[in-house]
């Protein structure tokens, strides 16, 4: 019988070679396990270690520092460490601090996206609404030949610290680079003999510095200079004068929507020389809410409002009036600091406590004392009508005139100054407001 045997079999000393050669690959293998944890480790650690030292900077505001370790921190995520959204803000609250305001809006971003905390999330998207309110994208270049003398100045000056940082940021960018491509706070600048205007409505402004060029000496005669007598005394050098910078272009009214707070006074002149229900003459205070819109064309703009006014005090017990109304008219300027005359119109609501007794007597109407005729000469002596109290609708038309003052620097918030004249139930009252603006929608600065 013919037994079977296999082709090939290996032979004890390659089995043994086979055994010693899986034995090294799966040492291999377990060692760079071994070492790839170790790495891990050691990163994480490294990661402690630049956090800490992070949060010790930031309490000593030393922000470069507080950048850098930032930076050590983001180089580690490449061996497998992930950075916290209080990590990123952290970086973020540096380069805002060093000016550099490109760099910190996107890593406030990274903050929002890594942040698990809804109301984290929330708060950083309003830091980065207030920086795309406040800041708008530049590209500024200047030449060799003028990098030294190009100046970036911001018309008027920035109040804001941040905004301060950024522009000294930008200047030494200019100085050493001959170039800047960043944020820059909304407003008017010059870059040497260049303006330009930096707006929060999107887009890239592009600029390049120009610098005058000094006028030339006059040249001097070469055969005054080859005369064998001696050398006479060197004229001075005429002055170089380098051109005014150009004025920063003029800005139109923008257009867009607003809302307004504030208060003032309220004064109420006599009218006791006239029959009728009026308020004794004295000053309250006034309180007005409003919101409009502005629709321009140049420096002139149609202004619509809606308002809530309020009149408090005056010679009397007590007076109140709550009033709604509108208004409309002219406003005319920059967006900077403008003017505007509206006429008014208004009703609502008016308690009187107190009237004046001349006028009151004279009127033939139910106050009068039934024990006295409306015309007898002791009427105005009696104590009626300090208590006396009188409620009902009132209409007031008026007329106001002011101005608004919107600093580049506060981009969108300004202040309103108003002085007019009203009338309730035919009693005139002057009126001054003083208060807070903020503008919205539209190309509203």
């Amino acid at each position: 019988m013919t037994s079977f045997r296999p082709m090939w079999s290996p032979r004890p000393s390659q089995r043994a070679f086979w055994f010693v050669g899986w034995m090294v690959v799966n040492g291999i293998g377990a060692g760079l396990g071994a070492t790839q944890a170790r790495a891990s480790s050691a990163a994480e650690a490294e990661a402690v270690r630049l956090d800490e030292e992070m949060r010790k900077f930031a309490q000593r505001n030393i922000w470069d520092a507080v950048d850098s370790s930032y930076a050590r921190l983001r180089g580690l995520e490449s061996k497998g460490v992930d950075l916290s959204a209080e990590q990123h803000e952290l970086g973020a609250q540096a380069a805002r601090e060093l000016g550099r305001m490109r760099e910190a809006r996107a890593r406030y971003r990274l903050a929002m996206s890594t942040a698990v905390v809804l109301a984290e999330q929330a708060r950083l998207t309003s830091v980065l609404e207030d920086i795309d309110n406040r800041y708008g994208r530049v590209e500024l270049a200047a030449a060799s030949r003028v990098r030294r003398d190009a100046q970036l100045v911001m018309v008027p000056p920035p109040f804001a610290a941040d905004a301060r940082a950024a522009i000294s940021h930008a200047n030494a960018e200019i100085r050493m680079t001959g170039g800047f491509n960043g944020l820059l706070p909304v407003g008017e600048y010059t870059l040497g003999a260049t303006s330009f205007i930096v707006a929060d409505t999107g887009g890239v402004v592009r600029a390049e510095a120009i610098v005058a060029e000094p006028v030339a000496e006059a040249p001097q005669k070469e055969a005054a200079a080859q005369k064998p007598k001696p050398k006479p005394e060197p004229k001075p050098e005429r002055e170089k004068r380098a051109k005014p910078p150009k004025e920063p272009a003029a800005v139109g009214l923008a257009s867009g929507f607003y809302t307004a707070v504030g208060g003032g006074s309220a004064t109420w002149l006599s009218r006791s020389s006239t029959a009728g229900i009026y308020v004794p003459a004295g000053t309250g205070a006034s309180v007005r809410v409003a919101g409009g819109g502005m629709w321009s064309v140049g420096s002139v703009a149609i202004v619509a409002e809606l308002a809530w006014d309020g009149l408090y005090g005056s010679g009397g017990a007590q007076t109140a009036v709550n009033m709604a109304g509108a208004a409309a008219g002219l406003a005319f300027g920059s967006s900077t600091v403008h003017g505007r005359v509206l006429g008014q119109f208004g009703g609502g609501w008016a308690s009187f406590t107190g009237v004046e007794p001349e006028s009151a007597c004279q009127a033939d109407t139910s106050f009068s004392p039934d024990t006295l005729p409306a015309s007898a000469p002791a009427c105005a002596q009696l104590d009626v009508w300090e208590s006396a109290v009188v409620d009902g609708g009132v209409a007031s038309p008026g007329v106001l005139l002011g101005g608004v003052l919107t600093p580049p620097a506060l981009g969108r918030v300004g202040f309103g100054m108003d002085v007019g004249l009203r009338s309730v139930n035919g009693q005139m009252i002057p009126w001054t407001f003083l208060g807070v603006r903020y503008a919205f929608g539209g190309s509203n600065q």
